[in-house]
């Protein structure tokens, strides 16, 4: 589905796989020249030395993920950058405005049972990390749905290698924007 287009200088990629998700908006930004930025990376840079899990210890994740906020801003603001974000933030309807302000959004939808299956073999560091890392299967639905509404491309990704998912991706934002 591609919604009507609005110029914006940046492109978010979300998903529920930040592996996938990651993997993809890097090779989208290679092939348009574009920077990268990893959301959830540069939280950590700003807080260096604290690893995330010892900020989650340290704190709590409701602080962790207020203090989002000011990190998606900024990247907001930035031009010329494929961003991704923690998808977390498909669990706040404020930060997801945000980034619908500044950046073309697109969703890399998987089916909900390939999302469980991710969630259940994925291999946290830490209990902090799984705690403010993994969704819980009961919201999986509400996150898609919001995923769903505030993007501009979703790509049915399901069934795609990283670099087929890139060549989808390419091609949607060609169309969203009328060039051929």
């Amino acid at each position: 589905m591609i919604k009507k287009c609005k110029c914006k200088s940046n492109i978010a990629i979300i998903g529920l796989n930040p592996e996938y998700t990651n993997e993809v908006a890097s090779l989208v930004a290679e092939q348009l020249d574009m920077y990268f930025l990893d959301t959830l990376k540069l939280f950590e840079y700003d807080y260096a030395p604290y690893s995330l899990s010892e900020l989650i210890s340290e704190n709590n994740i409701r602080w962790v993920r207020q203090k989002l906020v000011r990190t998606i801003k900024y990247a907001c603001t930035l031009d010329n950058t494929i961003i991704t974000f923690e998808s977390g933030i498909l669990n706040n309807k404020q930060k997801m405005s945000i980034i619908d302000k500044g950046c073309l959004i697109i969703y890399l939808h998987q089916e909900e049972r390939k999302i469980n299956k991710y969630q259940e073999n994925v291999k946290y560091q830490t209990n902090e990390l799984k705690r403010f890392c993994k969704i819980k299967e009961s919201n999986i639905k509400k996150y898609i749905s919001t995923a769903k509404e505030y993007s501009d491309i979703t790509i049915n990704a399901s069934k795609f290698s990283t670099f087929k998912c890139m060549g989808e991706v390419l091609r949607a934002i060609k169309k969203y924007y009328g060039v051929e």
